[in-house]
């Protein structure tokens, strides 16, 4: 059996681990450009890369503050198969012609050390089955 890896093989497995760990180094270290839309108190906020930073969610009425977000919040998602865009619901304090806020939380929210771990697994597992094969 052959287990040497082509250029392309190589090029493949650079190429997804850089993503992978950027990936995570953005989730990890909450680091990603934001910006507002629209003006104060109807604005929107986009969020690159990841929410990670983020101090309270839009739903929680309070409860969420003084937590540690990414934490809380990352351990219920995995990604992809999690909520891009957080949007305020209507309650029963809103005010007519309140405006409802939302969040479009980044190309890689909740991305953890879970999902690097198995991003990482299958990479290589990918590379590897294919020369066992």
């Amino acid at each position: 059996m052959n287990f040497k890896l082509t250029r392309n093989e190589k090029r493949i497995i650079i190429t997804l681990m850089a993503i992978n760990s950027f990936a995570f180094f953005v989730n990890h270290f909450r680091l990603s450009p934001s910006f507002t839309i629209g003006d104060y108190p109807n604005s929107d906020k986009i969020f690159l890369f990841t929410d990670a930073k983020e101090s309270e969610m839009l739903n929680d009425n309070g409860h969420s503050i003084g937590y540690d977000l990414y934490d809380t919040r990352s351990s219920d998602y995995f990604w992809p198969f999690t909520e891009f865009i957080e949007k305020e619901r209507p309650s029963f304090t809103n005010v007519q012609d309140y405006y409802l806020k939302t969040r479009y939380r980044g190309i890689l929210p909740d991305y953890d050390k879970s999902e690097f771990i198995l991003y990482t697994i299958l990479i290589f597992a990918f590379v590897s089955v294919r020369k066992i094969w």
